[in-house]
């Protein structure tokens, strides 16, 4: 009603009723329910869960590529200006980093955004006003990812003319040879499509493939994005300073091995934060029954154990009272042991 509205207002998230609900209301509120059926409030709240997990997964995702890209960019910029042809020439040039854009920001919006919401959602504690918007478990998996799409980009790119040798000189020509230059394109560009599948997970869950079959989109804009990968290195080399002839069948193997290894560092983080946290569980449950089992001071060679006293916080405020009161109700029992 119309006394609610300072309530509504007030509060985090303010829910009114479409049809009974007064103008007041409504226009205080922050939800409204049109069929007044409260129940709609477990679906608001779940919907609204899922699109605040997809909007963690796409940032996890772009800054994870942000940094490794530019990471990289002015890296072999800083290079090629120190030696070689004594002039800033990045390994990724403009034309290729408007496609690494491409695949940034519309394809992974898309993909990443049209997950469906499961009932595992409900299950986990609701999210502090305060609490940050890229928490722990996403940034181990920025850290991660970016360092490990640097090494191997810089590591092909610096040993790319002896592993890959090409004898092709002139003033198109890339730092380092056509083939160099293609590999650390298309690996970079393949760490990215199997990150998008280790985004999809943004908690220490294992399996990030949970869900994907459902997911048609995902499925589609993924292939949508392979296509346009191979037709862009076979056959627009031209136009993206790629090597005209394209890449052999043994390139391309060595860049879908190389770009997998995103899903397997991924695996390896939450594998690792997992452990960690399993073990900081065990130890904190060893120290809190270690401090319930305190002996009580001995006589006459007797030794009289206190009763365990109950640290877990019962749900039933009731039950919680009669554990409190029976708790008192030993100690006193063990004072008048004790005295007698």
């Amino acid at each position: 009603g119309t006394n609610d509205a300072p309530a509504l207002a007030a509060a985090d998230v303010g829910f009114s009723m479409g049809i009974a609900g007064t103008e007041v209301a409504k226009e205080a509120s922050d939800i409204i329910l049109m069929d007044d059926n409260f129940a709609s409030i477990v679906k608001a709240v779940l919907w609204g869960r899922c699109v605040y997990d997809a909007i963690r997964k796409f940032l996890q995702f772009q800054l994870s590529v942000n940094v490794s890209a530019v990471v990289i960019t002015i890296v072999t910029s800083i290079y090629t200006t120190v030696q070689g042809p004594k002039k800033p020439e990045s390994v990724l040039t403009a034309v290729q980093l408007l496609w690494v854009n491409l695949i940034m920001d519309t394809m992974a919006a898309l993909a990443l955004a049209t997950d469906d919401p499961t009932p595992e959602l409900l299950q986990r504690k609701p999210e502090g006003r305060s609490d940050s918007l890229v928490n722990h478990v996403m940034s181990k998996q920025i850290v991660g990812q970016a360092l490990f799409q640097c090494l191997v980009c810089l590591i092909l790119y610096f040993n790319g003319p002896t592993w890959f040798p090409d004898s092709r000189t002139g003033h198109d020509v890339p730092a380092g040879g056509y083939v160099t230059a293609t590999i650390v394109f298309n690996t970079f560009i393949f760490c990215q499509l199997f990150n998008e599948v280790n985004c999809r997970s943004i908690t220490d869950d294992v399996n990030i493939f949970k869900g994907l079959s459902k997911n048609k989109t995902f499925m589609a804009i993924f292939v949508i994005t392979l296509i346009g990968q191979i037709f862009l290195v076979q056959v627009g080399g031209i136009v993206f300073s790629l090597d005209p002839n394209g890449l052999s069948f043994d390139h391309w193997i060595l860049c879908i091995v190389l770009g997998s290894g995103s899903i397997w560092v991924g695996m390896f983080i939450r594998l690792c934060s997992s452990f960690f946290s399993v073990a900081q569980t065990r130890q904190t449950k060893s120290h809190v029954k270690m401090e319930s089992t305190e002996d009580a001071p001995v006589r006459n060679s007797e030794v009289i154990r206190r009763p365990r006293s109950t640290s877990v916080y019962l749900s039933d405020p009731r039950a919680t009272r009669v554990a409190m009161i029976e708790n008192a109700l030993n100690r006193r029992g063990s004072q008048k042991n004790l005295a007698n």
